[in-house]
């Protein structure tokens, strides 16, 4: 049966990222580009995932996608004085495991 409430929030959506590198994602909407990343980063606790997320032609779990990605918040504190990697760096110092 399906939820009174429910409501898709994003659909067909494709696109790669290049290895090494920062990749932009840009939407008008907030909420889009939110859902979507924690999806990639493999941080949803709510809602309903349906599709695939492939990784060089593999199928991706959410164990592996926390592993290999993150993103920043828009509410992280951010130093004027850091350059964009540095500021991701930094990020990812205060996120990863150690070792």
């Amino acid at each position: 049966t399906k939820c009174r409430n429910a409501k898709t929030v994003l659909s067909h959506l494709s696109g790669f990222a290049r290895p090494g590198t920062v990749t932009v994602i840009m939407s008008a909407l907030a909420p889009d580009k939110g859902t979507l990343l924690r999806i990639l980063a493999g941080r949803t606790t709510t809602g309903k995932i349906k599709g695939e997320i492939l990784l060089n032609t593999n199928l991706a779990g959410q164990e592996e996608l926390k592993r290999i990605s993150s993103f920043m918040e828009q509410t992280d504190a951010h130093s004027p004085y850091a350059t964009v990697v540095e500021a991701l760096r930094f990020s990812a110092t205060l996120r990863l495991p150690r070792g």
